[in-house]
């Protein structure tokens, strides 16, 4: 058996609040080890790493490939840190697409030809 590592409170709180699928596709230690670089060039401090988690909450919610039912899931935690993927925009709230049936794209259609006509 190896040896079990011990992380800080900060660093298991994030990986706590981060997605854990597809499995396997995140690694401690390569996270520990990124999180430890981007908290010493950022002088991150506890409210930090506070808006880091809330941020992470809000990927979880709003982005389409961060559900559970996405084919490709988040990239891994490593990644995320590595790439500062944490300062791109937020995504909207995600709401499933409908799949549109003939009788929406008739009544659609109908609507905008109506606008045109006016």
């Amino acid at each position: 058996m190896g040896l079990k590592k011990t992380y800080p409170k900060w660093f298991e709180d994030i990986w706590e609040a981060y997605p854990k699928f597809p499995k396997g596709r995140s690694l401690k230690s390569d996270a520990f080890l990124a999180a430890e670089r981007n908290r010493i060039e950022d002088d991150w401090e506890d409210d930090a790493v506070a808006d880091l988690i809330k941020i992470i909450w809000a990927f979880r919610e709003n982005a389409p490939h961060w559900q559970e039912t996405s084919q490709y899931g988040p990239p891994s935690l490593q990644s995320f840190l590595r790439r500062r993927l944490y300062e791109n925009d937020i995504p909207e709230t995600h709401v499933p697409k409908k799949k549109l049936d003939r009788w929406d794209r008739a009544n659609i259609e109908f609507e905008q030809r109506m606008r045109v006509v006016k």
